[in-house]
């Protein structure tokens, strides 16, 4: 096969949020979005899917990939209770020739998922999940 020249990365975290009557507090849980979304004079919201798409760069400002950050309504298998299933994916460019080019876009697009997932989600779920600064 000859030496490999990977062109294009990819990681993804899928969230489980679980929060009581998850899908009725969507601005509980997540920054930016507000409850007075209401069609109900024309008909009843069954539910409603997020789809975000960020452009990602590094440091000198030089284009890296793409954030995708998808959010939709399912219930857990087990208890049929209401969950958000929260989908981060970074893809791009290595950053670097060969597996450390790879692995530095990997840990490049951890850090930025963690942060995205933080900055997305309200400091009222932070407190309820224990999650420290």
């Amino acid at each position: 096969l000859g030496l490999l020249h990977p062109k294009q990365c990819e990681i993804s975290y899928v969230n489980h949020v679980c929060v009581e009557d998850a899908h009725s507090n969507l601005e509980e849980i997540f920054v930016g979005w507000n409850n007075n979304y209401s069609l109900f004079q024309i008909a009843e919201t069954e539910d409603i899917s997020i789809a975000i798409r960020h452009i990602v760069k590094d440091e000198n400002d030089e284009f890296v990939g793409r954030l995708y950050v998808k959010i939709t309504p399912a219930f857990l298998v087990e208890n049929d209770k209401e969950i958000f299933l929260m989908e981060l994916t970074l893809r791009g460019r290595p950053l670097g020739e060969g597996l450390n080019g790879v692995m530095s876009f990997m840990d490049f697009g951890r850090e930025k998922i963690v942060r995205a997932f933080s900055e997305m989600t309200t400091d009222k779920m932070h407190v309820l999940w224990g999650r420290e600064a």
